[in-house]
C-alpha cells in the first residue's frame, strides 16, 4: 500500500540544442508548463502539460507511452532534482518536420496546371536539416542521404528525387507553397522549411525528476492498477506453466501412437471418398 514514488515532469522536443536550452531554463526556475506549451512535441506530454504526477516507478511504464523516458525514470540511480541530458528517442513520432527542397525545373505556373521537377527530403529537426543542407551544398550525393535520413516515403524510395510534381499532389501547404512560388530559385536547395502538418520520427526527451519519496501511500487508482497487473502476470504464468507441462508429457511413444491413429483415419477417409 506504499513504497518509493517519483514526481516526474517530461516532454519530447525536436533536438539536443532545444533540450539543453530547456534544461538551463529549468535550472533557472522557469515554469515547466509554459515550456511544454512552447516546445513539447509528443501528445502524451501535451495532454498532461508535462506533469506526469506522483507514481510508483512501475506505473510510468503505462503513463509514458514511449520506452525511452520510462527507461530513464526506472533507472536505479535516479534522485530528486535529476534532469536528463541528450536522451534521444529515434522511435517516437511527432507532428513536425523540416523540408529541404530543390526545384530543378518548372513548366508553367504550378497553380494553373504547370509542373515542376523536384528533389526533396524531410528531416526530423531544424538542427539536422541545417547539417544535411551543409553536406549537400558541399557536394555530397543526395541519394545516400535521402536513403538514410528522409522521412517522406516517396523521397526515401526515390533517393531524394520526387520527379514531376503537380498542384494535385497536395504534399503539404508548406511544401506546395514553396514549390509553386514563382520567386523560388531553380536548382538551389532551400533553407530548412518548418512544417507542423507532417509527421517525423525522432526527438530528444527532457525528463525532470522533480521529487522523490522513499515511502509514500499509494493512491486508490495506482493500487488498483498494480493489483490488476500482478493478477495478469499470475494468470499468464499459470497458462505458460500449463503449456510447458503438457509439452513435457508428450513422449515419443505417444507421438508415434497419435501419428498412427491419424494416418489410419486419413486412409479410411480416402477409401470412403473413392
Amino acid at each position: 500500500t506504499s513504497g518509493v514514488q517519483l514526481l516526474v515532469y517530461a516532454m519530447m522536443v525536436e533536438s539536443e540544442s532545444v533540450a539543453q536550452m530547456i534544461k538551463q531554463q529549468i535550472l533557472s526556475s522557469a515554469n515547466f508548463t509554459n515550456l511544454v506549451n512552447q516546445y513539447a512535441l509528443d501528445q502524451a506530454s501535451k495532454d498532461v502539460s508535462g506533469n506526469y504526477g506522483w507514481h510508483p516507478i512501475s506505473m510510468f511504464k503505462t503513463t509514458m507511452t514511449a520506452t525511452v523516458p520510462y527507461g530513464y525514470v526506472s533507472g536505479n540511480d535516479t534522485k530528486a532534482g535529476d534532469i536528463s541530458a541528450n536522451l534521444s528517442d529515434n522511435s517516437s513520432y511527432k507532428k513536425l518536420g523540416y523540408w529541404l527542397i530543390r526545384v530543378n525545373s518548372m513548366t508553367g505556373n504550378l497553380t494553373a496546371g504547370g509542373t515542376a521537377n523536384v528533389s526533396a527530403i524531410l528531416l526530423a529537426s531544424e538542427q539536422q536539416a541545417l547539417e544535411v543542407r551543409a553536406r549537400l551544398m558541399a557536394g555530397e550525393a543526395l541519394g545516400p542521404i535521402a536513403d538514410n535520413l528522409s522521412q517522406f516515403n516517396i523521397s526515401a524510395a526515390g533517393h531524394g528525387e520526387l520527379g514531376i510534381v503537380t498542384s494535385s499532389d497536395n504534399t503539404s501547404a508548406v511544401f506546395d507553397g514553396y514549390v509553386s512560388n514563382q520567386n523560388t530559385p531553380l536548382g538551389e536547395w532551400s533553407q530548412p522549411l518548418k512544417d507542423d502538418q507532417v509527421y517525423s520520427r525522432g526527438g530528444v526527451w527532457v525528463i525532470w525528476i522533480q521529487d522523490k519519496a522513499d515511502n509514500m501511500p499509494l493512491t486508490t487508482d495506482d493500487l488498483s492498477s498494480l493489483i490488476s497487473s500482478k493478477e495478469n502476470d499470475w494468470i499468464t504464468q499459470i497458462n505458460n506453466d500449463a503449456k510447458d507441462y503438457v509439452k513435457s508429457q508428450i513422449t515419443q511413444d505417444l507421438l508415434d501412437f497419435a501419428i498412427q491413429k491419424a494416418t489410419a483415419i486419413l486412409a479410411s477417409e480416402t477409401v470412403q471418398t473413392s
